[in-house]
């Protein structure tokens, strides 16, 4: 997993290359995008859906569901999104897709998903086998973007690629495995978070889906539980239990997520909120984007917290790569 990881930037610049079995076409009015897929597997359709929500001028949704909305229908685009090929849950809903004459395009590495599609001659983006799915994140989000400029749908974002990859190489030098904790800021955060319970803070925007990702890595990889609560919302409900809190008589710990280009009144709340709340936490403890492009000020954010989670798991002595329960339910579920 540690590879993986650490893999990301070249991941990227490979994802980024990578192009559709056949031709994609729209329908003649696009009425909504559509991602559909389960873990691991949809959180390129949360990153896509931050990084268009100011762009693109029809609706978009990630779908993790057995079953699509009923407003999919013939003037939807739909991604079947499943790196396995063979989830349960979104095999389904390529079906329903298919039954309600939507234009689909499918991701998988292999599985039943690919040779349904095959078979039915519908678009199909073949990415990398053999990782987990949570670890193939930029083979499940560069084609997304892809087809989508491709289509006219949007544009600009496969061009920030290489500033993307440049930013991750440069932050390697600081936190990848070789550097020493002294001086390497993931290494220390995953000692903030030894034997405490992550409370993850994030902006509603673009550090929403790293936010995301980052509990869900916690969960997976470093095996913690872990809960995240986005602005501006939290400052209408969760801010009070948190300022109830007694330091030092809990096990919580406070992340922030910080974007550098947050908007302004989103970051003065968050300035606030924190300024009132850290007290009762031991501190808050901040990680801020890099780069100037979105999908670099994004990715620089996953990179981090996924070493981080990565950290968290070996100080713990605990190998990130099996997830036996998950596996477990899925042996459960087939009896």
């Amino acid at each position: 997993m540690l590879e993986s990881v650490c893999s990301i930037p070249k991941m990227l610049a490979e994802a980024s290359e990578l192009r559709p079995s056949g031709e994609v076409l729209l329908p003649d009015r696009t009425g909504q995008v559509v991602v559909s897929g389960i873990g691991g597997s949809a959180m390129g359709g949360d990153i896509c859906r931050v990084l268009l929500e100011q762009s693109l001028d029809i609706p978009f949704m990630v779908n993790r569901s057995y079953s699509l909305p009923a407003s999919v229908a013939e003037d939807s685009l739909v991604f079947i999104v499943s790196y396995s090929g063979e989830t349960e849950e979104t095999l389904n809903c390529f079906k329903e897709a298919v039954q309600r004459k939507a234009k689909v395009v499918c991701i998988a590495s292999s599985g039943a998903l690919l040779s349904l599609a095959a078979e039915k001659n519908i678009p199909f983006i073949k990415v990398r086998p053999g990782l987990q799915p949570r670890a193939a994140i930029a083979y499940l989000t560069l084609p997304i973007l892809f087809v989508l400029e491709q289509l006219k749908l949007t544009n600009g974002f496969m061009s920030q690629v290489d500033e993307t990859v440049s930013v991750l190489q440069s932050m390697d030098a600081k936190i990848g495995p070789p550097v020493k904790i002294f001086s390497n800021p993931a290494k220390q955060l995953a000692e903030k978070l030894y034997k405490k319970f992550p409370i993850i803070l994030a902006g509603h925007e673009l550090a929403s889906a790293a936010g995301l990702r980052f509990k869900n890595q916690l969960n997976e990889n470093s095996k913690t539980v872990a809960h995240l609560s986005l602005f501006t919302e939290l400052d209408h409900n969760e801010i009070v239990g948190f300022s109830s809190l007694a330091k030092g008589k809990h096990p919580f710990a406070l992340i922030l997520l910080r974007d550098e280009k947050e908007n302004e009144r989103v970051k003065k709340r968050i300035d606030v909120t924190k300024s009132l709340i850290s007290r009762h936490f031991d501190g808050a403890l901040e990680v801020w984007s890099q780069g100037v492009a979105p999908l670099a000020r994004l990715f620089s954010l996953i990179y981090i917290t996924d070493m981080v989670s990565v950290y968290l798991a070996i100080l713990k002595d605990i190998d990130p790569t099996p997830i036996d329960v998950i596996q477990k339910l899925k042996r459960e579920l087939k009896r």
